[in-house]
């Protein structure tokens, strides 16, 4: 019987106990995505890799775009540094290469400035796509010892690559939400319009239940290993992207959108109080019996319930966000003007807790706190800053170059900061070329991943149970874990292909 009872145990001391990486190393991880976007674009510039054939470029997409990112969660894990470097060292001469060839025009007709771009915001694209597909891969491959324990969620407090997952999937829905693209109609506010506004949010929620419920009787009836403390008993992710989606409809029926920044203060302002000044932290951290008592639905599933006030403000947070975005800007000296914005505002919120010390604290995802909320805040600024660095340099190349581009399949050109290709509902073409007016490669496998990004995440969760129950995924050897992770990882892509090309797209709310 001992025997028979020790993987059990073996696997709860696995993910139990873990306190995260340092910010730095993280900050040195989500530099992966971006630098092989902007690897990718610049290779493209100089020698037009691109090729027609949907499933060669699909293969040297992933091989450009996603498979770093595999690498740095799992076998480079130490040596992302390195990779970073590599990237950042390769990409640094074909600009050079770019600039200064004699096909590229020294002077230009107009000034940097005013190069014109589309409305579209890629760089949003990329990020979300990053994060989706930095989610995927974590949520299996953290089952595996090639994955460092340092990424994994922490117990309690402290910083993890999968910390910030969780909540930068969040602000990620938020940035696109119909709110912040100002799509929402909420200008009535009689009772019966608020009323409906609510049904409706959550009658486009009810797929999220259902899939929480689902999830919750495949882990109950399998006896699927869970950490209680993540979520709690019965509560899991799909719950909470419910619970907020319907917490911020009600909020919006009472405040209008501009006021989201104003309303995501308030809530993590009034929670951070209720953490620390009414006993609720250790309340949700060890019961109301100090024990870590799970008597009744509530106090089972603690975590879960009361850190969706945490993630209602990550939202809320989002939407402003995504609301400033959304503003009209048609030229690279308006979005430059722009990310100068972002990063003093960014400034501002990386001295909030120098400047009022009661800000401060140490991070918990367990319970959303308000560094928790900062944190994911700052983090994702930083993120998009990045990408929107990488659509500036991209689009500012590509308006000199002269280089003509061969047919890029089943996808929309990239002209900086494209519009089409974030147009999800639009039906992928055939083949487009590109040419000396500046477009750029949209990927194939980024407008893939970013028309169906909740199907990717289900998908993976079902692939991730399927693939522990078939083996002992703790103490399968590193060479092992890293090809099952490759494997899983090339799957969810060739099925985003496939549903790509064949103008299939899911909906959950």
């Amino acid at each position: 019987m001992a025997g028979h009872t020790r993987p059990e145990v073996t696997r709860e001391t696995f993910y139990a106990g873990l306190n995260g990486t340092t910010k730095a190393e993280l900050n040195i991880m989500l530099a992966v995505f971006p630098n092989s976007i902007l690897l990718f674009s610049l290779l493209h510039l100089s020698f037009s890799l691109a090729t027609k054939r949907v499933w060669l470029q699909f293969c040297w997409e992933f091989l450009m775009v996603i498979l770093p990112v595999v690498l740095a969660l799992t076998t480079l894990c130490d040596a992302v540094w390195l990779l970073v470097a590599t990237q950042l060292t390769v990409s640094s001469y074909l600009l050079m290469r770019l600039v200064f060839s004699p096909a590229h025009p020294t002077k230009r007709p107009t000034p940097w400035r005013d190069i014109p771009v589309t409305s579209g915001r890629q760089f949003l694209t990329d990020f979300r796509v990053f994060v989706n597909v930095a989610t995927t891969v974590s949520i299996l491959a953290v089952d595996f010892q090639v994955f460092p324990r340092r990424f994994a969620k922490t117990e309690t407090y402290g910083t993890a690559l999968m910390d910030a997952g969780v909540g930068l999937f969040m602000i990620g829905n938020a940035l696109v939400s119909p709110e912040a693209r100002g799509k929402a109609s909420l200008q009535q506010r009689s009772l019966s319009s608020c009323l409906g506004r609510i049904l409706k949010t959550v009658t486009s929620c009810s797929p999220l239940l259902i899939l929480g419920f689902l999830r919750l009787l495949t882990v109950k009836s399998v006896d699927y290993h869970e950490h209680v403390s993540e979520y709690g008993v019965h509560w899991n992710f799909f719950f909470t992207l419910a619970a907020v989606r319907i917490v911020v409809a009600v909020v919006f029926t009472l405040v209008p959108v501009s006021l989201s920044a104003v309303m995501s203060v308030a809530l993590a302002a009034t929670y951070h109080h209720l953490l620390n000044m009414h006993g609720f932290e250790e309340y949700i951290l060890h019961g109301s019996d100090g024990d870590g008592s799970r008597e009744g639905f509530v106090e089972a599933n603690r975590e879960g319930i009361f850190s969706c006030i945490g993630y209602s403000a990550i939202y809320l947070a989002g939407v402003s966000l995504g609301s400033f975005l959304f503003h009209q800007r048609s030229s690279m000296g308006e979005w430059f003007r722009c990310s100068v914005q972002l990063a003093l505002f960014n400034i501002v919120l990386l001295l909030l807790p120098l400047v009022l010390p009661q800000t401060a604290g140490p991070i918990s995802r367990r319970i959303a706190n308000l560094p928790y909320v900062l944190w994911i805040v700052t983090y994702c600024i930083n993120n998009l800053l990045a990408y929107l660095a990488v659509d500036l340099c991209t689009t500012y190349i590509a308006a000199g170059s002269t280089i003509q581009g061969p047919l890029v399949p089943h996808g929309p050109t990239r002209r900086g900061l494209n519009g089409s290709s974030t147009d999800r509902n639009s039906r992928p073409s055939v083949a487009r070329r590109t040419d000396s007016t500046g477009d750029l490669p949209c990927s194939l496998l980024i407008s893939a991943i970013n028309r169906n990004q909740l199907f990717n995440f289900l998908l993976a969760n079902l692939l991730t149970g399927a693939i522990n129950l078939s083996m002992d995924t703790i103490h399968a050897s590193s060479v092992v874990g890293s090809l099952v992770i490759v494997a899983y990882t090339f799957t969810l892509c060739l099925v985003m292909v496939v549903m790509y090309t064949k103008n299939i797209k899911t909906k959950f709310w």
